[in-house]
């Protein structure tokens, strides 16, 4: 066998002494005819050439064309990964009140029905155009920033998947509600589609609220859901009273907690009805107990929002229900209580009974009914995971309050006596809400009724900053147009008030400011507290307080 040893770099000296014996044009030579990317070895600090720690060129085109598959089938360009990944890490923290990220409905329930989408309710398709509704709205707000083709990249995304997903929803809705209204059992839609058809409706509505303004039909999409909710109990009740799946509870709770607040600004708006088979298979004697006994068996130290689990919007429901009701019964009749008198009967020996209460005419089951609320109120245990969700609980507690006084004595001004007292605890409350937490996402409620209560421009400022300092938190449209309401409501309110009380003007005295006139008996006219919500129609606002 020959021996090539004396011609092989079996040593790295004997390799560089090789190199170093050549000639550099000798060198180049040999380098430069090859085309293969090779790179000559690089000379080290010590004159060596470090044949080791050389690297070789890849050609350019490889480099520049890398495609990764795509994990989520409908999510293939930068932009939607983009948002679904924005959806994840930051939408879906804004929609509940919980800060565990291990706890986040929307994430893990939600999100993954939208990727197991097998009908096609274009669940995706609304979660990236909630993505990039939101960003938008996000991005608009940074001035300084150079960003008009990303806002309009991201407007175009934002209608061309809201448009398929509206399609798709349509459609889908069409058929569970025929397949529904079927007498044949086997064409009943699965409870899993009628899931599907609550949580793309609850995203509907969710969009409407972040677009805020000419686009905020949320109360459309809370009414087909209203209609899907009753739906699902009415046809399996039994089935239902005994447990909800996890993904129901949510969907359910996710609804319920939108339903209840949007009631509490439409006077004509009732409370969802359901129909006595179901309240008889939940062991319920009322409506507005159905949906809080299916909820009561999750802990409360999970719950995903304010009121749900506990009862609260439960009594909040009732509270409404109670002063829709005595609408109709506001005049004295003859099972009822005493009324408020019409002003021209007032008495002049009654010029200084300003200071007491005129309850509302209430039949007595409705007093009995308002006094079990109160006692609800009295005996209700909160408890939460967080001491900034127990305060926000503990306002929507004290607003309740203030509704149903409002409810039994709507003319009692809300500066003095029992009113008054609740409202200065609320505003101590409310001074503590950390717009940094994620419990300020249930907020707007308590802020409201706190803000069509007050009168003094500090009480005013204190939550017009707080309001703004959610709206900054969130980035939803529809916190601007609760800010329009209050400054306008507000404005109206300086405009001839004393006191709490509408003044009567009169000729002989312009500058009255006693609660009647001497001289031509002209009388000041208690205001009525629920009159905030005329004003509404009068401006023809439609608000949700989430």
């Amino acid at each position: 066998m020959q021996d090539d040893s004396s011609n092989s770099f079996g040593n790295p000296d004997v390799a560089v002494e090789a190199v170093n014996n050549s000639s550099p044009l000798q060198f180049q030579a040999t380098t430069s005819d090859s085309d293969d990317g090779y790179v000559p070895p690089i000379e080290s600090s010590d004159g060596r050439l470090d044949i080791y720690n050389y690297e070789r060129t890849s050609p350019p085109d490889l480099l520049g064309n890398i495609v990764l598959p795509s994990l989520v089938s409908g999510v293939q360009t930068p932009l939607e990964r983009r948002l679904l990944h924005y959806f994840i890490g930051t939408f879906s923290k804004i929609l509940i009140s919980t800060p565990s990220t291990d706890l986040n409905a929307i994430n893990n329930v939600v999100l993954p029905m939208a990727l197991q989408d097998e009908q096609d309710w274009g669940l995706l398709n609304l979660i990236l155009s909630l993505s990039a509704s939101h960003l938008s709205r996000a991005l608009s707000r940074q001035t300084a920033v150079d960003d008009a083709e990303d806002r309009r990249q991201l407007e175009k995304t934002k209608w061309k998947h809201y448009s398929y997903a509206l399609s798709r929803h349509a459609r889908n809705l069409f058929w569970v509600i025929q397949q529904n209204n079927s007498a044949e059992g086997e064409q009943e839609p699965e409870v899993s589609q009628i899931d599907y058809a609550i949580a793309a409706t609850m995203l509907l509505c969710q969009w409407s609220t972040c677009e805020g303004g000419d686009e905020a039909n949320w109360r459309i999409h809370l009414d087909a859901n209203r209609d899907l909710v009753r739906r699902k109990f009415t046809r399996r009740p039994n089935a239902l009273s005994s447990a909800l799946s996890d993904t129901s509870q949510v969907l359910l709770e996710w609804f319920y907690f939108h339903d209840i607040l949007a009631t509490v600004t439409s006077p004509e708006r009732p409370c969802i009805s359901i129909n006595p088979e179901v309240m008889d298979a939940f062991g319920v004697s009322g409506a507005a107990e159905v949906l809080p006994k299916c909820f009561s068996n999750k802990p409360l130290l999970r719950s995903l929002w304010i009121g749900v689990n506990d009862g609260l919007l439960a009594i909040i429901e009732r509270i409404i229900v109670l002063r829709q009701s005595t609408e109709a019964h506001s005049s004295t009749t003859d099972d009822g209580l005493a009324s408020v008198q019409p002003t021209s009967q007032v008495n002049t020996n009654l010029s200084t009974a300003s200071n007491q209460l005129v309850m509302r005419a209430l039949k007595p089951n409705q007093l009995m009914e308002a006094l079990t609320i109160e006692k609800a109120l009295h005996d209700i245990s909160l408890q939460y995971s967080t001491s900034q969700q127990s305060l926000v609980a503990q306002c929507y507690r004290l607003a309740a309050s203030l509704m149903l006084h409002f409810t039994v004595y709507p003319t009692s001004p809300p500066n003095q006596g029992s009113a008054w007292d609740c409202l200065t605890q609320l505003l101590k409350l409310i001074e503590h809400i950390s717009e940094e937490d994620s419990a300020v996402t249930c907020s707007l409620f308590p802020l409201f009724i706190c803000g069509v209560s007050i009168v003094r421009e500090a009480d005013c400022q204190l939550v017009l900053d707080k309001v703004q300092a959610y709206s900054r938190y969130c980035g939803l449209g529809h916190t601007h147009d609760v800010v329009d309401f209050l400054q306008k409501w507000w404005k109206k309110q300086d405009e001839g008030a004393v006191d709490g009380t509408d003044q009567t003007l009169c000729q002989c005295n312009p500058d009255l400011t006693s609660k009647r006139c001497e001289r031509c008996e002209a009388v000041t006219t208690p205001k009525d507290w629920w009159r905030w919500r005329e004003f509404m129609r009068e401006e023809n606002m439609d608000l949700i307080l989430i």
